[in-house]
C-alpha cells in the first residue's frame, strides 16, 4: 500500500546545485488512495492541475520515486518547454514503451513486432503509436493475467502536459489514453499534471477522456491552507532546532554567562514581533565574534 503521510523532500536545485526544500502536498494522500483503489476507484486517470508555483512537478517526481521504490511505476515522462528532447509528443510514446519494456520484459516481443511491421510507426500520430506500441501488447498481457497482482507496475506519470509544444498534440495524447482505456482488460493508471489551460480543461471536462478521469485541483483552498500549515510548522521546528544548536555550542564556548544571557534575552524580546526569526538571528550573529567556532551563521 502507498504510504500517504505528509513529509518534506530535499531536492537538488537544477540551476544552482544547492539543496532546496520542496514541501509535498496533502494532495499526495489523495493520489495514493486513488492508486490503491480506495478513492475514485472507477477513474483510470487523475488530472492534477494548478497554476505556476504550485509545485506540480514536485508532486509528480515524488510519486514517481515512491512508485519506483515500490515497483509499481511502469513509466514516467516529464515534459519541458525548454528541452527539445522533452517538449514534443513524438518523444512521449516511444519513451513510455521503452520504459515499459524494461520494467515488464514480457512486453518486448509485442513492441518489437509492432516496429518491425511498421518501421515508420514513430512518424504516426500519438493515437496510432499508442495503440500499436502500448495498447495491444499490454492488453494481450493483461488477458493472460499478468496484471492481476497489485504490486505489478501499472502507473504512468506524465508531468507538464501543457509544456508539450503543440496544444493539438496535447489533446491527441489525451485521446490516445482514452482510446486505450476503452479497451477491455486495459490495466494502466495515468497520473497527468498540467496548468489548467483552456483547451486541456475542455478536453478533461467534455472530451472523450472525461468519463475515465478524476481531478485534483491544487489551488483548492483546502489544500493550500493545509499545506501552508504543514510548511510553517516544519520551518518553525527547523528554527527551534537551529536555536537550540546555537545555544549548546555557545554554552560550550562561552566564558561569560552574562554575554550568553544577553544574546538569548534579545531573542526572546524580539519574538514579540512579526519579523522575529530575522531579528533573533541578527541578535545571535551580532555576538558571533565573541564565540569562535559557534555554529550560528545561517
Amino acid at each position: 500500500m502507498l504510504r500517504c503521510e505528509f513529509h518534506f523532500v530535499c531536492l537538488q536545485s537544477e540551476s544552482t546545485g544547492a539543496s532546496i526544500y520542496k514541501y509535498t502536498y496533502s494532495g499526495l494522500g489523495r493520489i495514493g488512495k486513488w492508486i490503491d483503489g480506495t478513492e475514485d476507484s472507477n477513474a483510470s486517470v487523475m488530472w492534477v492541475k494548478g497554476g505556476a508555483g504550485i509545485e506540480k512537478s514536485t508532486i509528480a517526481k515524488t510519486m514517481a520515486h515512491r512508485l519506483e521504490d515500490e515497483k509499481r511505476l511502469l513509466a514516467s515522462f516529464f515534459f519541458s518547454r525548454m528541452d527539445s528532447s522533452r517538449n514534443s509528443a513524438h518523444h512521449l510514446i516511444p519513451t513510455i514503451a521503452y520504459q515499459a519494456a524494461l520494467r515488464i520484459p514480457q512486453l518486448k516481443g509485442g513492441i518489437i513486432q509492432a516496429v518491425e511491421q511498421d518501421p515508420l510507426i514513430f512518424k504516426l500520430s500519438p493515437e496510432a503509436q499508442f495503440s500499436s506500441l502500448l495498447t495491444e501488447p499490454i492488453r494481450d498481457l493483461a488477458e493472460a493475467g499478468h496484471f492481476n497482482s497489485p504490486s505489478c507496475p501499472c502507473v504512468v506519470v506524465i508531468d507538464g502536459l501543457d509544456e508539450c509544444e503543440n496544444p493539438s498534440a496535447q489533446v491527441s495524447i489525451l485521446h490516445a489514453v482514452s482510446n486505450a482505456l476503452r479497451t477491455s482488460h486495459f490495466p494502466l493508471l495515468f497520473l497527468i499534471t498540467s496548468h489548467p489551460e483552456q483547451h486541456l480543461s475542455m478536453a478533461f471536462t467534455s472530451g472523450p477522456i472525461h468519463e475515465f478521469h478524476t481531478c485534483l485541483a491544487l489551488e483548492d483552498p483546502y489544500f493550500l491552507d493545509h499545506d501552508t500549515r504543514f510548511f510553517l510548522k516544519d520551518r518553525f521546528e527547523e528554527l527551534k532546532r537551529w536555536l537550540l544548536r546555537c545555544f549548546l555550542r555557545l554554552l560550550d564556548r562561552s566564558s561569560s554567562s552574562k554575554e550568553l544571557l544577553e544574546i538569548f534575552s534579545q531573542c526572546f524580546f524580539t519574538a514579540r514581533f512579526q519579523d522575529w526569526p530575522r531579528l533573533a538571528r541578527d541578535a545571535i550573529n551580532r555576538y558571533i565574534p565573541y564565540f569562535q567556532g559557534a555554529d550560528a551563521a545561517v
